[in-house]
């Protein structure tokens, strides 16, 4: 179902055939179900379950990674105001190694204090957020506990990254590689932006805070 989604986004970017973002008369994309269908069908006839599972799951796990990285990096840092990204970064980057710490911890069957000591260097990692100015705020799809519970998310995901083994990451890097080839050499000289919404539009999505409570960002 979320596949022929992508497909649909994908096809009205202009990345693949226009043709999968066609909808019928009942509203549904047939065309980007039946290549979901056909992509799913010779995946499962080339290769093994167990293969699929872990390709799929560590290329979900990084999404999700990234997506609480970006809530907490989008909290604290606004382009624009001509501040430098790294007092966040350099945070970032001591919670996502805290995190790998962790799971190597427990993937290494290491004695129980090891882990506890990991996880509180996570927490001192995620604690050195606080004192960041928040530079947004969003006013729809608000992430609660910031920034622990996106900071535990990247906990969580990269210690089940941490325990697909390392065909799983191989797979991954040659797959990453060869897309991330693909969109600069093709994408980005193909892709269609939407159109900028002009004044008047629909409701913004957030605030910037503190230098400009009252400005709003239109989509």
């Amino acid at each position: 179902i979320g596949q022929s989604r992508i497909y649909i986004i994908l096809g009205r970017r202009q990345l693949l055939s226009p043709s999968l973002a066609r909808l019928n008369d009942k509203e549904t994309p047939v065309n980007a179900t039946l290549l979901t269908m056909c992509t799913a069908g010779v995946l499962a006839l080339l290769f093994d379950i167990e293969s699929l599972a872990e390709f799929v799951s560590i290329g979900t796990l990084v999404v999700f990674a990234m997506v609480n990285v970006a809530v907490i990096f989008r909290r604290y840092w606004l382009r624009g105001e001509g501040l430098s990204p790294r007092p966040v970064l350099w945070r970032l980057g001591l919670v996502a190694a805290a995190s790998i710490a962790t799971s190597v911890t427990f993937i290494e069957e290491l004695p129980p204090s090891v882990p506890v000591v990991c996880i509180g260097l996570w927490a001192l990692a995620t604690a050195t957020l606080l004192p960041l100015p928040v530079r947004y705020t969003p006013v729809t799809f608000r992430c609660p506990l910031q920034p622990w519970l996106p900071s535990f998310g990247v906990l969580l995901c990269l210690h089940l990254i941490g325990s697909l083994g390392w065909i799983a990451y191989v797979r991954w890097v040659v797959w990453w590689a060869a897309s991330t080839c693909v969109y600069w050499f093709y994408g980005v000289h193909h892709t269609e932006q939407p159109e900028q919404q002009a004044p008047g539009g629909p409701p913004s999505e957030g605030r910037l805070t503190p230098s400009q409570p009252s400005l709003e960002l239109v989509r």
